[in-house]
């Protein structure tokens, strides 16, 4: 659990950081800045999201996947737990990082949850005490924390409960999990739909979109359900 408590801790210290920094930015600065990150965050997405060589697969996975997060309003859920640990932590001053706190939180929790790093970092740490990947990964989260939290506030912080829930279950049921490390096709499809909900995270910050992302979250189980069923047999 060394290499999931590294990240834990980078991403908390990180957006603790972005939000006391928030305070030297302008407004004109903090937009620009929302901006900037949409769109690297919309590149980042999109050199992962294609590696995928399966594409009916993939918009299966997602049509699915999506249909069944909208059915359940996962992101009714996920809006309410940040709402909730806003009244828990956070004072109810209603100023506007305070307002964001949920939409923060959403965001910068699948931003740093999903995707090939944590799902392979948490596996290595889990089963080989092999820290590496994870150790990089906080690397990279802390310096995002900082930018995403000094625009979109103190929410960022807080995502680092769901790294720790995520993570720290994987590396717990790593054995479990070992079959999707071990095969690179598999991975790759994977990482694609989870990317692909990166780029969705970029094209919401420059407001192209309001995609309700939580909701498309089951997809990342449905594509490695599927490609099982398909391409290895169960």
């Amino acid at each position: 659990m060394f290499g999931v408590m590294v990240n834990v801790v980078a991403i908390a210290v990180g957006g603790t950081i972005g939000v006391l920094f928030k305070k030297v930015l302008s407004e004109k600065i903090s937009k620009a800045m929302m901006m900037t990150l949409g769109l690297a965050t919309f590149v980042i997405g999109l050199q992962g999201a294609i590696k995928f060589q399966k594409s009916l697969l993939l918009v299966i996975s997602l049509a699915i996947g999506t249909a069944i997060g909208t059915i359940i309003d996962i992101d009714r859920y996920v809006n309410e737990l940040g709402e909730f640990l806003k009244k828990f932590f956070v004072s109810k001053s209603k100023n506007e990082s305070d307002e964001k706190f949920a939409e923060a939180f959403a965001n910068a929790s699948i931003l740093f949850a999903v995707g090939a790093m944590s799902v392979l970092g948490s596996i290595d740490a889990g089963l080989k005490q092999d820290y590496n990947i994870l150790i990089l990964k906080s690397t990279l989260d802390f310096v995002a924390a900082i930018m995403y939290a000094s625009i979109f506030g103190i929410g960022v912080a807080f995502s680092s409960i769901t790294i720790l829930i995520f993570e720290g279950g994987i590396a717990l049921f790593s054995t479990l999990l070992k079959f999707l490390a071990e095969n690179d096709a598999m991975m790759n499809e994977f990482s694609a739909v989870g990317n692909l909900l990166v780029m969705v995270i970029g094209l919401n910050l420059i407001g192209v979109t309001k995609v309700k992302l939580a909701n498309m979250l089951p997809s990342i189980v449905i594509v490695v359900i599927l490609y099982k069923l398909i391409y290895i047999g169960i």
